[in-house]
């Protein structure tokens, strides 16, 4: 899924852009590849 500036109103990019700078990726990171890797071993 994916955001662009052109799907928010213009106030709301600012903070949008801040969510998403702020949005900690380490926290899912082993839960996001184990079902990738799970994907992969079921192919």
């Amino acid at each position: 899924m994916g955001l662009d500036e052109l799907s928010v109103s213009p106030r709301a990019v600012l903070p949008l852009r801040q969510k998403v700078r702020e949005t900690e990726v380490a926290a899912c990171r082993e839960r996001l590849m184990d079902e990738l890797m799970s994907d992969q071993i079921t192919l």
